[in-house]
Order: structure tokens, then C-alpha cells, then sequence
């Protein structure tokens, strides 16, 4: 290869394109014309995976429609099939941007007689390619959600994690686990972060925190109640589902006691709803039947997302809060793979600009050192 040197534009040696490619990816280079191997061929070699590796390594390269059908012949492990492809894309896409470059180069050379300007072409070519491997969780049906879908899950976990808002991500699976909760949520519940990320919704710590500081506690079990009867077909499914079978039927056990021995409050909860929502579905009447389902007297309702995902949380027992009660809202942001919930964003916020509920959540920010904010910003 030593006749592949020649003159740049900027009046430095060059070197030929193809070895750049090889220097770039340490492994492709292409001095001669491309010659496209035929899938009999591929399989005559007896390995599927060295034919990938000759097209990735000898001075031949495949055309990319070849080049694909090798990596999907040669059932190669998601990593390396990465790999392959990575270095591939990178060493073609230098060879196309050489060409292009070359062709500036000649058109740049003709300069007209007399002319007294001359244009000197530099260039620095930074080029990678990166590639991940995304491991998907399965939603409730055992399906596996699509890329967007993953990625904006994963983006709204990491925005809860570093944002103010009031918060945490739920994943739809057995038991409904809570990860990423915001400094802010932990600090309004009086909850260590490494406490409550990584616990479950049908759990302590959230749920004996909820039921000491809320006074419509009762109300929110039973729709936490409805929720999970609804997702359990899906989590019946789940191959990770015999690890929390036990959690789910602790649950219910445990929601079975509660209504039992507090049922005169719950009920009085139930009154104290609102008989229907902005939707104009009827929520009062879904309380009612999931009071008589919690203790086995009656099914359980479907669990309707449009109807039930904003939940009331009224706070009457909290340290900085000086008597009265501190309503919120708290509203499950679904995120979808196809039809099905992957998880939700969940976050608090003040009950229609509820005053005691706005300054509980200042006084929050205030203790944390976030300045200029209501509590309700994400």
C-alpha cells in the first residue's frame, strides 16, 4: 500500500482512504473493488460466524444487504452482533465520506487564469458510532414493549430521579415496585430514598406511611385494591410472578383486616367522594362495590385508567403541617408499549391549588435548598 499516498489539499501527505478506514476501525479496509459474496457461498464455509468475520477483516468487503444477511445467518450473541455491525457502519461510512471529500478536492483544483484567491480545503474527520444493547422488561402480558416506548420510560425515570417534582415511577409488574423517587417525595413522606426505591406499592414503607399521614387512607387502598385484582390475569403470566405471589395474597390479607376492623371510617370515605369525576364516569358507585370486594362479599370492579389514574390523598398528619388538612392529587402518568402499561410516572400535586397543600410542599423545597419553587414543577 505505499503507492497510496498523495497530495491533500492543505499540502499534506494523505493517506489512501481505505487505510484511514483500517486505522479507524482496525479492521476494515478496502484497497479493491467491492465483490459481493452469494449466501450459497457464505454457507459452503461450514461457519456462519467466520463468514461474518472474513467480510469484517479481508480486503473485500461485502456490499451492506450481503453484509446483513451474514449477521442474521450467523446467530451471533446480541453483543457481538453489535459489534460486528458498529465497526461495519463505521468503515463504510468513512469510505463514502473519503469519496465525497476527493471529489471537493478535484473541483477545488480548478482555478480559473488570473485568479488571485486560492482556496486551501482542511479537513478532520471524527467519526464513532456507538451501540447499547437495551434489555427490555416484559409487560404484564409477557410481551415486550417496543424501543420508543422503553426509552421514554427510561427518560421519565431518569427526569423523577434529578427533578423537584413530587414523585416516583411505578413498573407494572407483580407487586407494582417503586424505583426512582424524588428527594422531594422522600422528604414529604419522611421515607429514606434508598428505603423507598426499589419497595412495592402493596408494601411498607409507602403503605404504613400512607396510612399514618392520610385521612382518606381507606379510599386509596381500595382503588390500590382494584388496580391490583385488575393487573393480576397479567402478572399471573409473568415468569417472575412466583417471587411475589406471596406479597400480592399478603396484600389482599392485609386489605381484608383493614376494611374489616375500620370499616365505618372507610365507608364514611367513600360518601365523602366525589360521586363523579370530570370524565363523567362514576366513581362514588366503583368505591362502593371495591369496599364489598375487599372482604370478599362482591367482585372487584374493572380498573379503569381514564376514571381512576388522579387519586385523591388528603394529608392531615404531617410535621409541618399546623392543623387542617393538606389535599392533594395524585395522578399516574401511564406509559405505553402498544396497549399495554409499562409503568407510570406518578406525581403529587396541591388539589386544585389547595393552599395548606401548596405551602406543605414549600416548606419541603425550603428544608431542601431549592429555591423559586411551589412544589408542583418537574
Amino acid at each position: 500500500m505505499s503507492e497510496a499516498w498523495e497530495e491533500s489539499p492543505a499540502g499534506r501527505p494523505r493517506e489512501d482512504a481505505f487505510e484511514v478506514v483500517k486505522d479507524l476501525s482496525g479492521e476494515i479496509r478496502a484497497p479493491g473493488p467491492v465483490r459481493r459474496t452469494q449466501e450459497t457461498a457464505m454457507n459452503q464455509l461450514g461457519n456462519r460466524k467466520r463468514a461474518v468475520e472474513i467480510a469484517v477483516q479481508n480486503r473485500r468487503p461485502v456490499q451492506p444487504d450481503v453484509f446483513a444477511s451474514m449477521i442474521k445467518l450467523a446467530n451471533l450473541p446480541m453483543e457481538e452482533k453489535l459489534r460486528y455491525i458498529s465497526r461495519y457502519t463505521a468503515a463504510m461510512t468513512q469510505m463514502q465520506a473519503e469519496k465525497c471529500l476527493c471529489i471537493l478536492q478535484r473541483a477545488l483544483q480548478d482555478i480559473e487564469p488570473g485568479s488571485e484567491t486560492v482556496t486551501v480545503l482542511d479537513y478532520k474527520m471524527d467519526f464513532s458510532i456507538r451501540a447499547r444493547s437495551i434489555t427490555y422488561s416484559r409487560s404484564s402480558n409477557g410481551s415486550i414493549g417496543d424501543m420508543d416506548a422503553q426509552r421514554d420510560f427510561a427518560g421519565a425515570r431518569r427526569a423523577m430521579a434529578r427533578g423537584t417534582a413530587f414523585g416516583w415511577i411505578t413498573s407494572v409488574g407483580p407487586g407494582f415496585q417503586i424505583t426512582d423517587p424524588s428527594r422531594t417525595i422522600c422528604a414529604l413522606l419522611d421515607l429514606k430514598y434508598d428505603d423507598l426505591n426499589g419497595s412495592f406499592l402493596l408494601a411498607d414503607p409507602l403503605l404504613g406511611k400512607l396510612e399514618t399521614i392520610l385521612g382518606n387512607f381507606g379510599e386509596w387502598a381500595l382503588i390500590i385494591g382494584m388496580l391490583t385484582n385488575t393487573a393480576l390475569n397479567g402478572w399471573r403470566s409473568d415468569p417472575s410472578y412466583p417471587n411475589s405471589a406471596a406479597r400480592v395474597s399478603d396484600f389482599f390479607r392485609w386489605l381484608d383486616q383493614y376494611v374489616t376492623a375500620n370499616y365505618k371510617d372507610v365507608a364514611e370515605q367513600i360518601e365523602r367522594a366525589p360521586a363523579k369525576l370530570v370524565d363523567g364516569d362514576s366513581s362514588r358507585n366503583d368505591l362502593r362495590q371495591c369496599l364489598a370486594a375487599a372482604t370478599d362479599r362482591a367482585e372487584w370492579p374493572p380498573y379503569n385508567i381514564n376514571r381512576h389514574n388522579t387519586m385523591r390523598l388528603h394529608v392531615v398528619n404531617h410535621p409541618n403541617l399546623s392543623g387542617g388538612i393538606a389535599r392533594f392529587e395524585k395522578t399516574a402518568r401511564p406509559f405505553y408499549s402498544g396497549n399495554q402499561v409499562l409503568g407510570y410516572e406518578v406525581t403529587w400535586n396541591a388539589e386544585y391549588a389547595d393552599e395548606a397543600a401548596t405551602r406543605l410542599m414549600r416548606s419541603v423545597l425550603a428544608r431542601l435548598g431549592i429555591v423559586g419553587g411551589t412544589g408542583t414543577e418537574g
